[in-house]
C-alpha cells in the first residue's frame, strides 16, 4: 500500500475544485467560451494563477483525524471531530449547524458550514460533501486477525474531510457570488449499511432547497499518493465536461499541456468509468447536477 497523498498533489487538485466554482458553474450557462475553444484555456489560466491553497494542511488534518480515534457515528472521537471543525470554520466566517437523525439504529450527526454569496440571485447554492466517519469493521482486510477492527479511515474518510476543512479556510477570501454549503456527511460507511447521512440529508430537502441547488460535488478517497479520479457513474455529464477541462489546464490529464507548460500527469482518468454506489446519488436522484470526485482503487495501479 502506499501512503497518502503528497501535499503538492494534495493542492493540485483541490485547485481543480476551486476553479470549479470561481467559473461559472451553472450546468446551463450559456456561456462556454470560458470553459474551451480559443478563448477557454486563457480564462481557466487566470483563474489559476489566483488560487492560493496548502496541501500540507490537508494532509496534516489527516494525521489528526486518524489520532482522534474511531470517528464511529455517536462515538467521543465524532463529536470531537465535529467540535474542532466547528470552532476553527466558524472564525473563519462561516454559519455552523448540525442534523441528528437516527437510522439502523444508530445516531447520525451531519455537519454544516453555510457561508452566504455576495448576493447574485442567478447563481443557486453550491454543496460540497465529504464524508467523516471511519468504517467500524475491516471486514475486508486480506489479514484476517484484523477483519474483526475498524479501520483508521485515513484514506475513506478523513482525506475527504480534510479537503472540506481546507476549503473552509481558503473560499471566504475568495468573495464567491454564490451560497456554499460544506457538507461533512455522517455513516456512510457503516456495517451493511451505506450513505446513510447522505440520504437523511436528501429526504428533509425541501422542494425549494432542491430547486435552488446548483450543483452537490462529493469527495471520497482522494488520499492516494498514486492518485487517479475516475468518472464515477451517475453524475451531471456537463459537471464532468467542465471538470476534464479544468484537469487538463492544471495539469492533471494525459494528452494535454497545462497552463504552465508542463504535461499532463494522468491524475484525471476519465476515459475510465467507475461504478461506485455513493453519497452523491441521493441529491442525483431528486435532479441536482452532481459530481463525484473519488479514486476507487487504493495504491499503486498495476495495468491488466
Amino acid at each position: 500500500m502506499t501512503s497518502r497523498s503528497s501535499p503538492r498533489a494534495t493542492g493540485t487538485w483541490l485547485c481543480l475544485v476551486l476553479a470549479l466554482m470561481t467559473l461559472s458553474a451553472s450546468v446551463s450557462s450559456q456561456n462556454e467560451n470560458q470553459w474551451g475553444g480559443e478563448d477557454g484555456q486563457p480564462a481557466l489560466c487566470d483563474i489559476s494563477e489566483d488560487l492560493v491553497f496548502n496541501g500540507t494542511n490537508a494532509n496534516n488534518s489527516v494525521g489528526w483525524q486518524v489520532s482522534l480515534g474511531d470517528r464511529i457515528p455517536g462515538s467521543e472521537p465524532s463529536a470531537h471531530f465535529r467540535a474542532a471543525v466547528e470552532e476553527n470554520i466558524t472564525a473563519w466566517g462561516w454559519e455552523v449547524h448540525t442534523q441528528q437523525h437516527v437510522s439502523h439504529g444508530m445516531n447520525l450527526t451531519n455537519l454544516f458550514g453555510t457561508l452566504n454569496g455576495t448576493g447574485d440571485e442567478e447563481r443557486g447554492r453550491i454543496v460540497i460533501s465529504a464524508h467523516y466517519d471511519s468504517r467500524n469493521v475491516a471486514d475486508k482486510d486480506l489479514n484476517v486477525s484484523n477483519q474483526s477492527l475498524p479501520v483508521p479511515g485515513a484514506n475513506d474518510a478523513a482525506s475527504g474531510a480534510a479537503i472540506l476543512i481546507e476549503l473552509a479556510r481558503i473560499i471566504p477570501a475568495m468573495n464567491l457570488t454564490q451560497d456554499i454549503t460544506l457538507f461533512w456527511n455522517d455513516a456512510e460507511d457503516q456495517n451493511d449499511n451505506y450513505t446513510l447521512g447522505a440520504e437523511a440529508w436528501a429526504d428533509n430537502l425541501s422542494d425549494d432547497e432542491i430547486d435552488t441547488m446548483e450543483s452537490f460535488v462529493l469527495l471520497d478517497m482522494v488520499g492516494d499518493r498514486d492518485l487517479q479520479l475516475q468518472s464515477i457513474y451517475i453524475g451531471n455529464s456537463t459537471l464532468k465536461s467542465r471538470a476534464q477541462t479544468l484537469g487538463g489546464a492544471l495539469g492533471m490529464v494525459n494528452g494535454t499541456t497545462s497552463c504552465t507548460g508542463e504535461n499532463g500527469d494522468g491524475t484525471m482518468q476519465y476515459n475510465i468509468t467507475a461504478y461506485v454506489g455513493d453519497d452523491h446519488q441521493h441529491p442525483d436522484a431528486l435532479g441536482i447536477p452532481t459530481l463525484s470526485f473519488m479514486d476507487p482503487q487504493y495504491g499503486e495501479k498495476v495495468p491488466g
